[in-house]
């Protein structure tokens, strides 16, 4: 009997790991938008600041395509090609849309260490 109640409770807790709950929906709203606002301001910098930056002038540059680029990763996460189905089923936009998430990440982090 012990040994049934423990694999029933792991069988739960395996359940709420793979299925974690969605907080609601104005606190990822408003997450979302913090995220898109540090793109905005190195966008917005790096284009104030394109010709005349005194330290080096690639600075200007590296701000725009970083920002750029981390707008375009959040757009992303928000679509909802990005969100799995509830049935676990996988449909060829979804993994076309993770695709483009890791290769925007992944050049995102290049570009983090080139700069």
């Amino acid at each position: 009997l012990e040994f049934s109640l423990l694999i029933m409770s792991n069988t739960g807790l395996i359940q709420h790991i793979r299925s974690p709950p969605q907080p609601p929906t104005p606190i990822l709203a408003c997450s979302k938008l913090v995220i898109c606002v540090m793109p905005i301001v190195q966008i917005a910098i790096g284009a104030v600041h394109l010709d005349d930056c005194p330290r080096q002038h690639y600075i200007p540059i590296y701000l725009i395509v970083v920002g750029v680029f981390g707008l375009v990763l959040a757009v992303l996460s928000c679509l909802p090609c990005a969100q799995e189905p509830k049935d676990g089923t996988s449909n060829p936009l979804s993994r076309v849309c993770a695709a483009w998430n890791s290769v925007t990440s992944f050049f995102l982090f290049c570009w983090f260490i080139a700069g």
